[in-house]
């Protein structure tokens, strides 16, 4: 092997360097090179900016996550460690806080003209946290800055997930009532899940199902009843109801049945309202024709408002079953709901599948008799009506126990939520830790 010989550098002659960002070296780099490196970290940076964007303003994360959860925890292990005293300090009452579905008009004020009006569902609430202050707003920004916000209810019709998480990280509501999503199409608003320590929410949806995750602390609120029936309530005994079955809804006619199917069949990919009459038409001429008499089928929109209500109640506390096929695009409907509370049994027509998906995963599963199709409701009808009495008001028995139940159900864990934050934030205070960024979210799985 030949020995390397030492190459000397002229005296005043400059080295050979490279300009690359992470640190000069002796390694020349050519321009193309040094192009390429500069590219590639700009591009680098370009995309940390761009995620760092997304988590903040998309996900709710922020920078200081790591600084927050740390706080969080502090706070949760020293409640674990020493649960606060009852009664140690006064608290302002619990409060239900509704974002409109209609601005301007009160979410608890029922909207007789319409049937849609404005959160039908607010009463329903209104009567699960009786004795919680209420309150409904236009915006999140309506709410002062010292609003506490112990329940947070809203539509996702009208109200985006970004408005909704500025109004969670600033009030700190303790629950979250998701409303709508009838159609299955806004997986998006579970992104909101993790920031409250208790969700409700209607409907659901098969996990993987568009994006559907179904989160830990997820639980499953009825549509309950309409606001209009708001007062409905009996407990009189089916041997003395005048019918035997009945259905409220808007039906098709004899008159009119060809005309809409004609409609149905040239737009029936946008027209689903014409299928629904259909459907309805076919199933209350096959429920007509199985001698189940007397029967009420119809609608009792045509009377006036003032009237409207009486007459929803009348049909059903005078309903011994009353037929509740799948809604206007879900299974869960509110017919179910006051049947139930006006002491009707629901005969519901949903296949098992949508049944276990659903009603299932309830707090208490409902006890109604379900059948597949209108064949299988009169079968279940008929069994029970010609069967022993007390087997038919045993059913009615467990439906009127299973309503009730489950309102105090949905209000024990609601409050179990509710006091374990107001808990949260009172030691958060004790212990000094800053809690402008910290929420009391959901316990660690």
């Amino acid at each position: 092997m030949s020995a390397r010989i030492p190459v000397s550098v002229p005296v005043g002659a400059r080295r050979r360097t490279s300009r690359w960002p992470l640190g000069r070296t002796t390694v020349g780099l050519s321009r193309r090179h040094k192009t390429f490196v500069k590219f590639f970290l700009l591009a680098g940076l370009a995309l940390f900016f761009v995620l760092s964007w997304y988590l903040t303003e998309r996900s709710g994360w922020s920078m200081s996550d790591a600084r927050t959860a740390m706080f969080e925890n502090e706070v949760r292990l020293s409640l674990y460690a020493s649960p606060p005293q009852l009664g140690a300090e006064p608290r302002p009452p619990k409060r239900l806080v509704f974002l409109r579905l209609f601005k301007g008009k009160d979410s608890f004020q029922c909207d007789l003209e319409n049937l849609f009006g404005n959160d039908i569902e607010a009463q329903y609430y209104a009567e699960i946290l009786h004795d919680y202050e209420r309150l409904s707003v236009d915006r999140a920004e309506d709410l002062g800055p010292n609003d506490n916000v112990d329940v947070l209810a809203f539509s996702i019709h009208s109200h985006s997930v970004k408005e909704v998480m500025k109004l969670i990280r600033k009030h700190k509501p303790s629950v979250l009532i998701v409303n709508s999503d009838e159609h299955g199409n806004l997986p998006k608003y579970e992104k909101l899940f993790p920031f409250v320590r208790l969700v409700y929410r209607q409907y659901r949806y098969k996990t993987g199902t568009r994006g559907y995750r179904n989160p830990p602390n997820q639980r499953i609120m009825p549509i309950g009843y309409h606001c209009w029936d708001e007062k409905a309530k009996s407990d009189k005994p089916l041997s003395e109801r005048k019918y035997v079955w009945s259905f409220i809804g808007t039906i098709a006619t004899d008159e009119n049945i060809n005309r809409i199917r004609l409609i149905n069949l040239v737009a029936r990919f946008v027209m689903g309202a014409y299928r629904k009459q259909i459907q309805r038409y076919e199933m209350v001429r096959e429920l007509s024709k199985s001698g189940l008499d007397p029967h009420f089928a119809g609608s009792t929109l045509a009377t006036s408002p003032e009237e409207r209500a009486e007459k929803n109640f009348e049909v059903f506390r005078e309903s011994k079953f009353v037929v509740c096929p799948r809604g206007n695009s879900n299974i869960d409907t509110s017919r179910t709901y006051t049947a139930s509370k006006t002491g009707g049994i629901p005969v519901v027509i949903v296949p098992r599948e949508d049944w276990d998906e659903f009603y299932a995963h309830m707090d208490i599963e409902p006890p109604w008799p379900r059948a597949d199709d209108t064949a299988g409701a009169v079968r279940i009808m008929r069994n029970l009506t010609e069967g022993p009495a007390e087997r038919l008001n045993q059913m009615q028995r467990d439906v009127l126990h299973w309503w009730d139940a489950l309102n105090v159900e949905i209000r024990k864990n609601i409050d179990e939520s509710v006091n374990y934050c107001r808990d949260f934030w009172q030691r958060a205070k004790e212990l000094g830790v800053p809690t402008q960024d910290m929420l009391c979210r959901p316990p660690p799985s």
